[in-house]
């Protein structure tokens, strides 16, 4: 329990102070972790399906895991329907709270957070019958809300979001996010492969000049620098820890 409480401490300040994702899945990860919770469920149900029909069961097991496994397929089929929509943008419920919180804390009046915000008229329903306009009405109403799942999402009944919310608010209330830089806001939705520079090559300066050589045969080439880095008596590289931005490679992260 010791060494395991130990780990959960290193790992968790890494990931608060010491890791830098490149690559930003704006949650795509968790949907596809959500998916691929049910190939356990999916194997277990065929190897099921095999025994029980390799030992010459009865049609009852067989037939009964058959069953499951259709309602398996079913499960997930619906789960993305109605889950799908909120994978690519929030609802305009949850838009409009977030803004109206953002306008009260920077002194503004509460109801002018969803004044751009439009509603679309409810399509008239027909007075009697179920029509397949009636119907299709009907389902994506149901989608919207988020089927029958609606209880454990956002400010469902069951839903823990708006604890988790309030928490994180509160615990982590945030600064201004300093401005763009120019040249980061022109290229900001640009892929990398676009926007990469070419690295910039450290090399170590050394008593017999070979550095200083170095780099006026390849400052035409690559951007190169020996500023910060010297050998010890030892033979040992040497740079001072205490003025990382002062060192060639330090660069700036940009909060978006």
């Amino acid at each position: 329990m010791i060494s395991l409480s130990l780990l959960y401490l290193a790992f968790r300040y890494n990931v608060f102070y010491a890791f830098s994702i490149d690559v930003d899945t704006k949650g795509d990860a968790y949907g596809q972790a959500l998916q691929h919770l049910t190939v356990g469920i999916y194997l277990a149900e065929l190897c099921l399906i095999g025994l029980f029909g390799s030992r010459n069961g009865t049609a009852g097991p067989v037939t009964l895991m058959t069953v499951l496994f259709v309602i398996t397929l079913l499960y997930q089929a619906y789960l993305n329907w109605v889950l799908q929509p909120l994978m690519n943008s929030l609802s305009d419920d949850l838009l409009a709270e977030e803004e109206r919180e953002v306008l009260s804390e920077a002194g503004l009046e509460d109801g002018t957070a969803a004044s751009g915000m439009r509603t679309s008229p409810g399509a008239p329903e027909d007075a009697k019958g179920w029509t397949p306009r009636r119907l299709f009405d009907k389902l994506s109403s149901h989608r919207q809300r988020g089927g029958f799942f609606a209880p454990f999402l956002f400010h469902g009944p069951r839903s823990a979001y708006p604890t988790l919310r309030s928490r994180l608010r509160s615990n982590f209330p945030g600064t201004p996010v300093p401005p763009l830089p120019e040249e980061a806001a022109v290229s900001a939705y640009y892929h990398p492969a676009v926007t990469a520079r070419v690295p910039k090559l450290w090399i170590t300066k050394d008593g017999m000049g070979l550095s200083t050589q170095e780099i006026e045969q390849s400052k035409e080439v690559i951007e190169i620098s020996d500023e910060g880095a010297s050998f010890d008596q030892k033979g040992n590289i040497v740079w001072d820890h205490d003025r990382l931005k002062d060192l060639p490679l330090w660069e700036e992260r940009i909060e978006y």
